[in-house]
C-alpha cells in the first residue's frame, strides 16, 4: 500500500494513490490493507518510506526535497509507516527523496543509513525486506553501479529496477558492482548473506519457494490460477461500487442530462464515454475540439469534455468556444483531481479519480441521474488554499 500522506495538492505523482491527507486515516486504512494482504499470504510492501506526499516534484524525473525536521516527520510522514509495520507488513520500499534539514546533506532516503537502519531497523524494529524504488529513477542522480553499492551499504535488501530499457545491462551492472564491492571490502560477505537469508526466509514464508532435500526450490504453480481469477472478479465488483460512490460535483453545479430538455450532448475526445452515454439513450455527438465549431450550437445543448489529464490550455480553449456558443461546459475529470480543481472557469466539474471502464460507466450513470454524486469527500484535501 501507498502510505504517503498526500497533503500537498500539487503533488504530481502520489495524489489518488494515497489514502488521503490525514495521517491517522492513512495509518488506519493502510494497516487494514496490510492485514488483508498478509491474511491472504501476499507480501505487503509499504511505500514510499519515509514519505513522498508533501512534495511538488516527481522522483522519477528529479530529486524532490522535503525541508522538514524530525518532529514534523514524527507527526505527519512516519506514523502511517509505523502503523503498517506493526500490522505485519513484510516489506518497505524506500523513496529517493532528500531531507537536508534532518540529515545535513542531500542524500536521498534510499541511500541513507539513518532512515533504513536507524529508523526502520532500530526504532521500528522492522525485520522485513527493505526494497529500493527503481534504481534508475532520476531522483538518485547517479549511476546504477554507485546507487546499488550505496543502497546496500545503507541497509537495503533488494535493489529494484523496473525500467525495461536495457534491463539486462542494468542487472549486470548491479551484480558486477556488488562483486566489486565485496572484493574491495566496501561491502562484506556477511552483509550480503544477511540480506540473502532474509529474502529466502520471506520466499519460504509466502510459499514463493519450498524447501526440498535441504534446498529452496520454486514449486510448480500456474499463474494466474483459477483462484486468482475468482478473486479478481470479486475485487472488480467491489471496485465498480466504489467508483459509483466516488463521484461528486465541483462548484455546486447540477448539470445532469434529463430526458427531453437537452437537444444534444457533445463529448470531446472519448469514444468509450460516448458509447456509455448512448447506452442510456442520450443523444450524443462525438467530436474533437477542431471540429466542434461547425455544429453551431444553441442552448440547451451541453458540452462535456472528457479529460484524463489536467491540460489547462485545452480546457480554457474549450471553455472559450462553449462560451461563444452560450452553452455550458462540464469537465469530466478522470485523472488527478488536485490539478483539475484549479479550473474555476468551468460551469461544472465531475471527478471520478480513475480512467477505468467502470469509472466511465459510473460517470455516465451520474450524468443521467441514475446515481447521486457526492458533494464532499472526507480525508482528502482537494482544493488548495
Amino acid at each position: 500500500p501507498v502510505m504517503d500522506v498526500n497533503n500537498n495538492p500539487r503533488n504530481p505523482i502520489i495524489h489518488t494513490r494515497s489514502f488521503g491527507a490525514v495521517p491517522s486515516v492513512v495509518a488506519d486504512l493502510g494497516a487494514a490493507y496490510v492485514r488483508g494482504q498478509e491474511a491472504a499470504n501476499c507480501i505487503s510492501v509499504l511505500k514510499h518510506f519515509p514519505g513522498h506526499g508533501d512534495t511538488s516534484s516527481d522522483s522519477h524525473k528529479g530529486a524532490p526535497i522535503m525541508p522538514f525536521d524530525r518532529e514534523r516527520l514524527d507527526t505527519v510522514e512516519l506514523p502511517p509507516f509505523l502503523s503498517g509495520v506493526r500490522a505485519g507488513a513484510g516489506g518497505v520500499m524506500t523513496s529517493h527523496i532528500s531531507f537536508p534539514k534532518l540529515l545535513g546533506n542531500a542524500t536521498p532516503a534510499t541511500l541513507s543509513p539513518f532512515f533504513l537502519k536507524g529508523i526502520l531497523r532500530d526504532e521500528f524494529k522492522f525485520d522485513g525486506l527493505i526494497i529500493t524504488d527503481d534504481i534508475k529513477m532520476k531522483g538518485l542522480g547517479m549511476s546504477v553501479w554507485n546507487a546499488t553499492i550505496r543502497s546496500i551499504q545503507a541497509g537495503a535488501d533488494l535493489v529494484l529496477t523496473s525500467n525495461k530499457d536495457n534491463m539486462y545491462e542494468t542487472v549486470c551492472d548491479m551484480v558486477d558492482s556488488l562483486r566489486h564491492a565485496v572484493r574491495t571490502g566496501d561491502i562484506s560477505e556477511a552483509r550480503l548473506r544477511g540480506s540473502v537469508t532474509r529474502i529466502i526466509r520471506h520466499k519460504l514464508q509466502y510459499q514463493i519457494m519450498e524447501w526440498q532435500e535441504g534446498q529452496p526450490v520454486l514449486p510448480p504453480r500456474p499463474v494466474p490460477s483459477p483462484e486468482h481469477a475468482t478473486l479478481l472478479a470479486q475485487a472488480l465488483e467491489v471496485n465498480q461500487q466504489l467508483s459509483r460512490n466516488g463521484l461528486y460535483w465541483h462548484g455546486g453545479a447540477r448539470l445532469l442530462v434529463p430526458a427531453g430538455t437537452v437537444r444534444r450532448v457533445f463529448v470531446i475526445h472519448r469514444k468509450q464515454f460516448r458509447d456509455a452515454l448512448r447506452m442510456r439513450d442520450i443523444d450524443v455527438a462525438f467530436t474533437s475540439m477542431g471540429q466542434f465549431a461547425k455544429y453551431h450550437l444553441q442552448p440547451p445543448a451541453v458540452v462535456y469534455q472528457y479529460m484524463p489529464d489536467a491540460d489547462a490550455k485545452k480546457a480554457k480553449e474549450m471553455h472559450r468556444m462553449a462560451s461563444a456558443a452560450n452553452v455550458p461546459l462540464v469537465l469530466l475529470a478522470a485523472g488527478n483531481p488536485f490539478r483539475f480543481a484549479r479550473f474555476t472557469f468551468c460551469q461544472g466539474m465531475l471527478f471520478s479519480f480513475s480512467t477505468s471502464y467502470e469509472s466511465i460507466m459510473a460517470m455516465a450513470a451520474a450524468l443521467n441521474g441514475d446515481l447521486e454524486p457526492r458533494t464532499t469527500l472526507s480525508n482528502m484535501q482537494i482544493f488548495p488554499d
